[in-house]
């Protein structure tokens, strides 16, 4: 049997994405489509910014992998130190786990995850956390031109105190080629621009 389906909101219609399957289906009379076709249908120019709402299990991480599946220059921020999902879906498709991030890197290079390791739960970790992502968010806004991709943004906006930066690239970042693919659990709790400043919203 195929797995079961995770829903996400695109529109008026209801998307069902599997979570390991290479597919998406769409509700609402229109047929089982595959994930290539799904990306030959969507366009998404650089500069745009896409933001994903859903539970845990939704299928968001899925979605952010094949929206940027084949975009070169694209960091992927994570806030754990392990996340068998997000770090080893992004690493099948040949994204590089670094600690340190270099904004003009060769082609073959210009996939990452950047992860900062959490060396401690108080106060003293997550500045040190939010410090290294400030330097990724300047190197990003001097180089222009970079897919970010927010896997929590809740995280990123509140524990680690980074709301101006992301509203930096939401106000501004388009005009310097710079996309943002956040994604929350929390719909309530993350900047406002989040929804206003998003071209795509699932």
């Amino acid at each position: 049997p195929p797995p079961p389906l995770r829903r996400l909101t695109l529109g008026r219609l209801r998307l069902s994405a599997p979570r390991d399957d290479g597919s998406l289906a769409l509700e609402s009379k229109v047929r089982f489509e595959r994930w290539d076709r799904f990306q030959q249908l969507a366009r998404f120019r650089q500069g745009e910014h896409i933001t994903i709402i859903g539970t845990t299990g939704s299928g968001k991480t899925v979605l952010e992998r094949e929206l940027v599946k084949k975009t070169p220059y694209t960091v992927v921020l994570g806030t754990k130190n392990s996340d068998t999902e997000l770090y080893g879906g992004f690493e099948k498709l040949g994204f590089e786990m670094t600690s340190s991030f270099d904004a003009e890197p060769d082609p073959e290079e210009s996939r990452v995850i950047f992860r900062p390791r959490l060396t401690s739960s108080g106060r003293k970790g997550v500045e040190s956390q939010r410090e290294a992502f400030e330097v990724v968010f300047d190197e990003v806004l001097q180089a222009g031109g970079w897919h970010i991709v927010c896997d929590e943004l809740w995280t990123l906006a509140n524990r680690l105190n980074l709301t101006v930066n992301l509203e930096t690239f939401w106000t501004a970042g388009r005009s310097e080629g710079i996309t943002v693919v956040g994604a929350t659990q929390e719909p309530v709790y993350i900047p406002l621009l989040a929804y206003t400043a998003a071209t795509h919203l699932f």
